[in-house]
């Protein structure tokens, strides 16, 4: 999606990722980042209506980070809280998926 919607430092930081070597960080943050923008934009969608859902494809097809913030702000949607919310389930996933296979 953009850079406005996720924040590599804040993934590494709550995915609790920092002591991995950088090639195996970068290949896990970008895994995450994947999900946690597929999430946050599922989420997004289900939250509009019709209409307001014909106006955000019409601004994320802009491409404008300014205006998908103005977007998301005038609709009262939190995308920040909402990423954060959904780095927080993908970092329990990894552990689940990490004890799961005695990591």
């Amino acid at each position: 999606m953009t850079e406005l919607l996720t924040n590599k430092q804040n993934i590494i930081n709550l995915i609790g990722i920092e002591s991995l070597p950088i090639d195996k960080k970068e290949e896990i943050i970008e895994m995450a980042i994947d999900l946690v923008e597929m999430r946050s934009l599922e989420r997004i969608i289900d939250s509009l209506s019709n209409d307001k859902l014909e106006k955000f494809q019409e601004v994320l097809n802009s491409e404008s980070e300014e205006e998908i913030y103005n977007f998301l702000k005038e609709n009262n949607i939190d995308i920040l809280k909402i990423n954060e919310e959904e780095t927080k389930k993908v970092k329990e996933e990894m552990i689940n998926a990490a004890g799961d296979l005695n990591l």
